[in-house]
């Protein structure tokens, strides 16, 4: 990350120097280097910076009236994440939904970024209580991946482990509901999935065993 960091800045950094001195550059290059900023600012926990990349990167896309660019999107995401970590759920909810209904229109290239933000979401509303909403988009996070054909045996292993969450989740979900024979029904089948994708010591195979 502190080497992907080195990179994001210096790429922003030089779109920047461009604009200063009158240099004309492609606003969707800049965007994109602005998002990818962002995200590695995101993993290492630098919420306050990713949010300020990310609102530029949003800034652009729209202004270019590209609203149904998929980078807009992962931006939407990444700055809906800014805000759940300083606990602000409302303004992050209209921004995860707006992300996903880009990303689901922009087909199967952008699955995994689609089910990414269905799985926050849904985390989202298992965390606050709304069980009913969580459980519905797990279930559609298992019917997406039910519908897509692996490519490949780490395409398979993404596909199980996408599977194995949205299991976690509902298993998390009627756990808190007070439905332990549910509870362990999906948690047993996450396990499953966790160790085909990733091995018996993986962390997500530990704590759905935990919470069995």
């Amino acid at each position: 990350y502190d080497a992907a960091l080195v990179l994001a800045t210096t790429a922003v950094a030089t779109y920047e120097a461009k604009a200063e001195v009158g240099v004309s550059s492609d606003p969707h290059l800049f965007a994109s280097s602005l998002q990818s900023l962002a995200m590695v600012h995101e993993c290492l926990s630098h919420y306050a910076e990713a949010a300020e990349c990310a609102d530029r990167a949003v800034e652009i896309w729209q202004g270019a009236g590209r609203d149904q660019e998929p980078q807009l999107a992962m931006a939407l995401h990444t700055r809906a994440m800014s805000h759940l970590a300083s606990e602000e759920v409302e303004p992050a909810l209209p921004l995860l939904e707006r992300a996903a209904e880009i990303l689901e229109a922009a087909g199967e290239s952008y699955l995994q970024d689609f089910t990414s933000i269905l799985l926050t979401m849904a985390g989202v509303s298992n965390h606050h209580g709304d069980f009913e909403h969580g459980r519905s988009l797990y279930a559609r996070v298992l019917e997406t991946m039910a519908d897509t054909k692996p490519l490949s045996d780490d395409h398979a292993a993404w596909l199980n482990g996408m599977s194995a969450r949205a299991l976690f989740g509902l298993g998390s979900s009627y756990a808190q509901g007070g439905q332990g024979d549910e509870a362990v029904d999906y948690l047993s089948r996450s396990i499953e999935l966790f160790e085909v994708g990733y091995g018996l010591d993986h962390p997500e195979v530990v704590s759905a065993k935990q919470a069995i």
